[in-house]
């Protein structure tokens, strides 16, 4: 699917008056409330928004065909249960997440920054609450790319509604997704793929969509927009690529890519280019990742990562202590100490227990991560 829009200068005018015949030295200069400042008004996808808003649980703001869903039982269903997950979710973690990164994260409101989330799946949602600003969003994990959903009144979409709120539970109540649920949830049609999750995302976090597209990474690392089907029969990996617009009128990137990371087919695939093709200033950030660049199984994963973070946000499951301390300068740590949960008591974390117990650590009042969620460092170069 592929839509052309552009941006559009409605008006950009510039008065300045001044007093004639008035030659008294004495006047002070004012500022000038004549000048009128420049406005732009960026075209969105209609279609595109409300679908994302219907996925959200949020009635539509603009008058679209797709909107009759909304008249549906399912969709009344959908609304009023899944706004109970995120007035959870927000009491839990979002309220506090929001007023702690503009204090201990100030890279967050950088406008001319790129996050690359390694092992996000769509997390968009968590993305947007640490780095609201950032121009750019690179996302990735192994769950399918999907499609748009088509909300077509004739058919059900009970079971859309059903399988996209489960796959929200944990990531909502725990703050991360669990992979192997969500990998069923999003598998149960093409629909309930990471695109309806990005969009939902997007229009809780108050975004309009201005296009979308499927795309593939070439060899050379370059994207190449495709049709879904085409997608789903071309070999390399495969993404989306989402231009959203912010409330305050800036526009972003969301590009998602499905892909395995290990070594071996990482070191070949398409998407390692991708990757070091970035440029520009940087972030990085991880949660719940499974302790995978722990491991020399995706050694070429965490080096590409770490050359490219000028600053980091991660918790324990991130990275080894030791890679970060030798990759970031200055360190900071948040939150307290806890072992790794039981599906993960065999991680040796003896370096990080000491730095907690010899550092100056500040509290927070939210959890990031697996269990308690208490173990929250930034790294800068």
């Amino acid at each position: 699917m592929k839509f052309k829009h552009w941006i559009f200068l409605i008006a950009v005018a510039q008065f300045v008056f001044t007093s004639c015949g008035n030659n008294n030295s004495n006047k002070t200069d004012e500022p000038d409330s004549t000048v009128v400042k420049e406005v732009v008004r960026i075209p969105y996808d209609t279609v595109l928004t409300a679908t994302a808003r219907i996925i959200a649980g949020l009635d539509p703001v603009d008058q679209v065909s797709v909107n009759a869903i909304t008249q549906t039982s399912d969709w009344q269903t959908h609304k009023t249960e899944i706004k109970i997950l995120f007035e959870k979710a927000e009491e839990k973690n979002l309220r506090q997440m929001r007023i702690w990164a503009p204090r201990e994260l100030p890279e967050g409101k950088d406008t001319a920054a790129t996050l690359f989330y390694a092992f996000s799946g769509p997390d968009f949602l968590y993305a947007n609450t640490f780095y609201p600003a950032a121009k750019k969003y690179v996302l990735f994990g192994l769950e399918p790319v999907g499609r748009v959903p088509d909300f077509d009144t004739t058919q059900t979409h009970k079971v859309f509604f059903e399988a996209t709120r489960r796959s929200l539970k944990s990531s909502l109540m725990l703050n991360f997704f669990i992979t192997k649920d969500m990998s069923g949830d999003l598998r149960t049609s093409e629909y309930n793929g990471v695109t309806s999750v990005i969009m939902l995302f997007a229009a809780y976090t108050g975004h309009k969509v201005v296009d979308m597209n499927y795309v593939l990474v070439q060899s050379d690392g370059s994207l190449k927009v495709t049709a879904y089907d085409s997608l789903k029969l071309l070999n390399g990996t495969r993404g989306i690529q989402f231009h959203l617009l912010d409330s305050l009128n800036r526009v972003k990137e969301v590009d998602y890519f499905s892909f395995n990371a290990e070594n071996d087919p990482f070191n070949t695939s398409s998407v390692k280019k991708y990757f070091e093709s970035l440029d520009g200033k940087i972030f990085g950030m991880l949660k719940a990742a499974s302790y995978l660049m722990h491991y020399d199984g995706f050694a070429r994963m965490r080096e590409v990562f770490l050359s490219k973070v000028a600053t980091l946000l991660t918790d324990d499951t991130g990275l080894a202590y030791r890679d970060i301390k030798k990759t970031f300068s200055n360190i900071r740590l948040y939150g307290k100490y806890t072992q790794p949960i039981e599906s993960f008591d065999y991680i040796n974390l003896a370096d990080l227990r000491k730095a907690y117990d010899s550092s100056d650590v500040k509290p927070i009042e939210f959890t990031y991560g697996y269990g308690f969620g208490q173990k929250v460092i930034i790294g800068r170069k």
